[in-house]
């Protein structure tokens, strides 16, 4: 069994989009083409099979391509982190017991879905037999809008004493409740706390947490790389305007009829990958992704925006 690392997590952590062949399956060359560009962007950890990800709509043997060939491309320059999310505990444990096969980092779980637990008790015993059974420190991931069940601050706190569970992932939104957790638990050498919900970084960042998950940094890493570090030196200013261009920006290009075909037509307009998302989630129309273009070009997103004009 693997203990918790002795220095948490802090930093960007980019929820990896998926990309996939005209056919469905995962196209890896662009996974690995993803994962150089959001590491050259300075982005300080991967976290792949999470929600941006499409982690849960996932085959086995699509979660083991991405997984791996995630690793693969990473190479040991930062940690990877994996979405071990599934609808029981034994099928969570499954998924965490082959990080160790493919060199990951942690695993990041969250209530199992569907049969959602009734109460936080039913919460801390999925949590303990999953961080019992893991060779990797485990995340606990607090996404209620699609569970069905929120972590309370009290049970985070609890969720934090036990051995081998190494940090927080929220992207629940209730921000008093986060900083409730961040009341307890932040300063905490051996357990990071971080945020996922994009419209509250800089001000989580500002009242103590460790690190950020935005599925924008999939996009434009070096912005979020710069709000992390703008927060970290307790720059404001700089913090809070890199927060506002964020905010305005997410409003802008996600205009699709998903979340994901919105990040994915923009990935598509950058040359990183197609737009082909999972089913049932639903395809992007044209004339949305000329608009997105024009939304990237606007923010100057690139990778090189003046040929965006073309």
């Amino acid at each position: 069994m693997v203990a918790k690392r002795p220095v948490a997590f802090r930093g960007v952590l980019v929820p990896l989009l998926t990309p996939f062949n005209p056919s469905g399956s995962v196209d890896k060359q662009s996974l690995k083409k993803l994962v150089a560009f959001v590491l050259k962007g300075g982005v300080h950890g991967v976290f792949a099979c999470g929600t941006t990800g499409e982690g849960p709509n996932l085959t086995d043997e699509m979660w083991d391509a991405v997984v791996e060939t995630s690793s693969e491309a990473v190479a040991g320059q930062v940690p990877v982190f994996v979405g071990c999310i599934d609808t029981s505990t034994q099928r969570v444990i499954e998924k965490a017991k082959k990080l160790r096969k493919y060199a990951a980092d942690y695993a990041v779980v969250a209530p199992p879905f569907y049969f959602s637990p009734d109460n936080q008790d039913e919460i801390v015993n999925h949590f303990k037999a999953v961080a019992g059974a893991s060779p990797v420190p485990v995340y606990v991931y607090n996404i209620p809008q699609l569970t069905k069940c929120h972590i309370e601050p009290e049970t985070i706190e609890k969720l934090a004493e036990i051995k081998n569970i190494a940090g927080l992932k929220d992207s629940s939104g209730n921000f008093p409740d986060f900083c409730r957790v961040l009341s307890r638990l932040r300063g905490r050498a051996d357990f990071a706390i971080l945020q996922g919900e994009e419209g509250i970084l800089a001000p989580s960042l500002l009242m103590g947490a460790n690190g950020i998950v935005p599925g924008c940094a999939n996009l434009d890493p070096k912005l979020l790389v710069e709000l992390f570090n703008a927060a970290a030196r307790g720059n404001l200013f700089i913090a809070n305007r890199l927060q506002y261009t964020l905010i305005d920006l997410r409003r802008e290009l996600f205009i699709g009829p998903s979340v994901f075909s919105s990040l994915k037509a923009a990935a598509s307009v950058l040359g990183l990958f197609g737009k082909n998302v999972t089913m049932p989630e639903p395809n992007i129309s044209a004339a949305q992704v000329q608009k997105i273009k024009g939304v990237l070009v606007k923010y100057g997103v690139k990778r090189e925006a003046k040929s965006l004009k073309k």
